[in-house]
């Protein structure tokens, strides 16, 4: 995950998230989601990663678009921000070491459930704090920005060659259709695991309602937003099957 995240930094998340989607979705395949050990998540992990994402991702981002600072800070928050697939690893390491040193492995099918469940109340708030801080900054750019929610995600998109008249134009072109694939795949990636959710029966709800709240929340909280939300509801089916009724597949 870490050499993925910096080689998106380095050449775009349009198409090199497209082949992490990719390998994770062969990794976790639905046969896998029988036994409760293949999804536990440790409980160190759980606790430590929204501080380890708000370190280092959250505030870095906020510090290299806050209006009262000057051009040169905002450029070296720009500049440790780049980084941010490091600082949210290494922060978590440093979160989490404590958690991993006092902390037991579950070995019975009952304890790895009951872990799962505590485990999911941290990943909710986690959840939850990401699809909030999007969803700030997409009110924002829709209510308060001078800059048009169109203008920042599809203008230029349709004619690119007459948009590449200079640098600036360039690059901000290139953003759009790196943001715009990369939602895309995300999109893709989560209805992947919808769909064998629905296979196995674990899943009732239609395409149709799945596709109206991809297309109404993405409108109103924004695809940030949408994004984690859908794998908070990815996380919630998981957890059910832990109820003692999964049989597997």
């Amino acid at each position: 995950g870490l050499l993925f995240g910096i080689g998106m930094q380095i050449i775009g998340m349009g198409h090199l998230e497209q082949l992490y989607n990719f390998i994770s979705y062969i990794v976790m395949r639905p046969s896998k989601y029988s036994s409760p050990s293949n999804r536990h998540i440790p409980a160190y992990y759980a606790k430590t990663l929204l501080p380890a994402l708000a370190i280092g991702y959250v505030i870095p981002t906020m510090c290299s678009y806050w209006p009262t600072f000057t051009l040169n800070t905002l450029q070296s928050w720009n500049f440790f921000w780049q980084l941010w697939p490091v600082w949210i690893v290494v922060s978590h390491q440093i979160f989490s070491l404590p958690l991993r040193l006092t902390s037991t492995v579950p070995t019975s099918k009952a304890q790895l459930a009951q872990s799962n469940k505590g485990n999911l109340f941290y990943l909710r708030f986690t959840y939850i704090f990401s699809a909030l801080i999007s969803t700030a900054g997409f009110t924002y750019v829709r209510l308060v920005s001078p800059i048009s929610l169109f203008d920042l995600f599809f203008a230029g998109t349709l004619n690119p060659f007459w948009e590449w008249t200079n640098l600036t134009n360039g690059v901000g072109l290139f953003l759009k259709y790196d943001y715009g694939f990369g939602f895309l795949g995300m999109m893709v990636w989560i209805l992947l695991f919808f769909g064998d959710l629905k296979r196995m029966g674990k899943m009732e709800t239609s395409w149709g309602t799945i596709g109206a709240v991809i297309v109404g929340g993405t409108l109103v909280v924004g695809p940030g937003a949408m994004v984690a939300l859908l794998w908070w509801w990815r996380e919630e089916v998981l957890a059910r099957m832990d109820s003692g009724d999964w049989k597997g597949e």
